[in-house]
């Protein structure tokens, strides 16, 4: 979608309608990829694949240029985030949740908590799209450069935007983090949340087009919280917390 040529979102309206369509448009895609919407890894391996692919990704930008905003319902849960890397430069991402009973889904394996995300691809009660994850790790040229993970109903949208900005528009983790962020939408509200920083302006522009938001107070919880490392080619690590919720970055 070019969004590393855009502006802003706090400055664009056009880049914060693109990315919230992005996710929309991907958030559904995602329910509709595999057999029954639930997936299966001996029936679903490969639709799965192809639902994450680049060419999967080409085919649903007309939609989200050309189409009309299509709201979806978020979750309830509580996560953390946990990025890290060591000195041989193996590095570790994820998010656990305790937010279930018991304590993540009950069970343990060799100490690690087996995470409630599981329990919700799982389970039939709770359809969860193929691609949504609330980590990311991305790679260029065989080398690690960026790794990021968020709690919150606002996972996607947090570690995407911060992707972005790290990726597209140049930006340090610390940067990133104390931009402007939309979120998911507070259930039973269907309408994503946005922070009121995003600028009048462009969430009345956004809303002109059809695609009602819900604005909140600056730094809302509920929008993640991003902990995140970035890789220069020198080998300088760049980490940052997310001033959102209690949170650090440290070295050992």
């Amino acid at each position: 979608a070019g969004l590393g040529g855009r502006g802003l979102p706090s400055e664009d309206p056009e880049s914060l309608y693109l990315m919230l369509r992005i996710v929309e448009e991907a958030w559904h895609h995602g329910l509709t990829s595999v057999p029954n919407g639930l997936y299966d890894p001996d029936e679903s391996l490969e639709a799965m694949l192809a639902a994450v692919s680049p060419e999967a990704a080409e085919k649903l930008l007309p939609r989200v240029l050309h189409g009309p905003p299509r709201p979806f319902d978020a979750m309830n849960m509580g996560t953390n985030a946990i990025v890290a890397v060591d000195e041989r430069g193996m590095i570790a991402h994820g998010t656990h949740s305790a937010t279930s009973t018991p304590f993540g889904v009950g069970l343990m394996v060799d100490g690690v908590i087996v995470p409630r995300p599981v329990t919700l691809f799982a389970s039939p009660m709770v359809k969860m799209p193929v691609g949504w994850a609330t980590s990311l790790l991305a790679v260029r040229d065989g080398r690690p450069v960026f790794t990021a993970g968020s709690p919150s109903i606002s996972a996607l949208q947090n570690v995407f935007q911060n992707a972005v900005n790290v990726l597209e528009r140049g930006m340090t983790p610390g940067e990133s983090v104390r931009q402007p962020l939309f979120g998911a939408s507070l259930y039973p509200s269907r309408r994503p949340m946005t922070e009121a920083t995003m600028g009048e302006h462009t969430i009345s522009a956004v809303q002109d087009r059809g695609l009602p938001l819900h604005t909140v107070s600056p730094w809302e919880p509920e929008m993640g919280s991003c902990h995140a490392l970035a890789f220069d080619p020198d080998g300088t690590i760049h980490a940052a917390a997310d001033p959102r919720r209690l949170g650090r970055a440290a070295s050992t």
